[in-house]
């Protein structure tokens, strides 16, 4: 009675706030055609004139808060860098885990990605490996099978299903699992060493819900997978740890996530009908009041794809899904126990999915538009060059910052610091363009609700053959 009395309340609480924003929106929208009115009745200045001022106006506001975004995740990340803690856990303390790993259609790199299963600096007989074969259609599920008896002595069960999506076989492994902690991992991903010990540590604080590992590129031998390794370290990993300090991180990634199991039982599972499920889930941990962190050490190495048509599919799927956690989870700004830091994040995550993107391409259009009709190239120049500025200064905290996760070696070619210059100017006046273009047409489409499926990349198995060696 006092739950149903309680979700009654909150209903109402949800219902008032929803109306006040909808009375302030509307009087905000009237206040803005009465002073479109106004200045042209009192400067005496055409409709065009109004609203080239006006959007001249909205960028410069646009802008003032980029640059302010930027210095606020600046200062986050570092704080969260001076915070972190270096120190092991002792293995008397260390909580069972249980590895899931959905796989379908992985067998060009499946028997890398288990052999570094195999191979972790974990107690043997504290953790489990559980694989999940969606319906494959190669031989995944045979290259399984020959390791259910491994020479480690490692607890290792296969299971097997029609194919029914990566959320059904992630909560599948789940309600087979017997560990405390739940590390979910991608099947095209490999995992370093010590990356358990480092995410596990965490959970000695029992508000942890959830910790996100660090992906990194390997195949950053082209020019095409460095601006995609930057994008990594500088868009995501970097975010992930200014987040991390509020305790708030708001996607733990699919391809390297622990989290505890009672929680995720607490909360629900994996979400089928949203294509970012990662992203979904860790809103749902931050809604019911837990930390949700990043770990820099807990590293896994992946694939990125090597085609514009191949990236364009992921980033198409990846915002989609994210509009739709963003969507499902809007309660989040309504809710009366929701702290700042939580509105913020959630706020950041709607800034990164379309507001960003489309005020940048907007942006470009405008000034280019100057630049054509009125020779104004300075102001091209003057935007160009202080976006790129700002991505430079971010890229490079976010170079030096990353080194520290470097605890393993490269086979293949990484970005040096001498190649940062370059490769940010490429990254702010055509990769990051196309990234955005991708996103805006991602949120139209889900605007209108237009269907898609799930959108497979094809890999080239470049982390097929060997393991990575940890330096000496």
């Amino acid at each position: 009675m006092k739950e149903l009395l309680d979700l009654n309340i909150y209903g109402k609480m949800r219902e008032k706030k929803f109306f006040i924003t909808l009375i302030l929106l509307i009087g905000v929208t009237i206040g803005c055609l009465y002073l479109l009115s106004f200045i042209k009745e009192k400067i005496n200045l055409s409709y065009a004139h109004i609203f080239m001022l006006s959007l001249t106006v909205l960028l410069l506001s646009f802008f003032i808060l980029l640059l302010f975004r930027y210095l606020i995740i600046l200062i986050l990340s570092l704080l969260a860098h001076f915070r972190y803690k270096r120190e092991l856990p002792k293995e008397e303390d260390l909580k069972t885990i249980s590895i899931i790993m959905p796989v379908y259609n992985e067998e060009k790199i499946l028997s890398t990605v288990i052999n570094s299963l195999l191979n972790l600096n974990y107690p043997k007989d504290k953790y489990e490996i559980i694989i999940v074969d969606d319906g494959s259609k190669d031989n995944s599920y045979q290259i399984a099978y020959q390791f259910l008896k491994n020479e480690k002595g490692i607890k290792l069960k296969l299971l097997r299903q029609e194919n029914q999506g990566k959320a059904k076989a992630l909560n599948r492994a789940i309600s087979e699992s017997q560990g405390e902690i739940i590390l979910s991992i991608d099947s095209d991903c490999v995992i370093t060493k010590n990356s358990l010990i480092y995410g596990v540590r965490h959970f000695r604080d029992e508000k942890v819900g959830a910790v996100a590992g660090n992906v990194k590129i390997w195949n950053q031998d082209k020019l095409f997978m460095k601006l995609q390794a930057l994008e990594y370290m500088e868009g995501l990993n970097f975010n992930r740890q200014a987040l991390s300090f509020l305790n708030k991180v708001n996607i733990v990634p699919g391809a390297i996530g622990f989290f505890r199991k009672e929680i995720l039982e607490k909360v629900g599972l994996y979400n089928g009908n949203i294509y970012a499920e990662d992203c979904d889930l860790t809103l749902r941990i931050l809604k019911a009041g837990y930390k949700v962190i990043y770990e820099p050490k807990a590293v896994v190495y992946t694939e990125a794809p090597e085609s514009i048509a191949c990236l364009f599919k992921q980033r198409y799927r990846w915002t989609r899904g994210i509009l739709q956690a963003v969507k499902k989870n809007n309660h989040l700004l309504y809710h009366s126990k929701a702290s700042f830091s939580l509105i913020l994040s959630y706020l950041l995550l709607i800034y990164e999915a379309f507001f960003w993107p489309a005020m940048n391409l907007i942006a470009h259009l405008f000034f280019t538009l100057l630049a054509l009709l009125y020779g104004f190239i300075p102001f091209l120049f003057i935007w160009w060059f202080s976006l790129t500025l700002l991505d430079f200064s971010s890229a490079c905290y976010a170079y030096v910052s990353d080194k520290k996760s470097e605890n393993n070696t490269y086979n293949n070619k990484k970005i040096l610091f001498s190649h940062l210059p370059l490769l940010v100017l490429i990254y702010r006046l055509f990769y990051l363009l196309l990234i955005d273009t991708i996103k805006v047409f991602a949120f139209l489409e889900e605007v209108l609700n237009l269907e898609m499926g799930w959108q497979r990349i094809k890999i080239a198995g470049k982390l097929n053959g060997y393991l990575v060696k940890e330096k000496v």
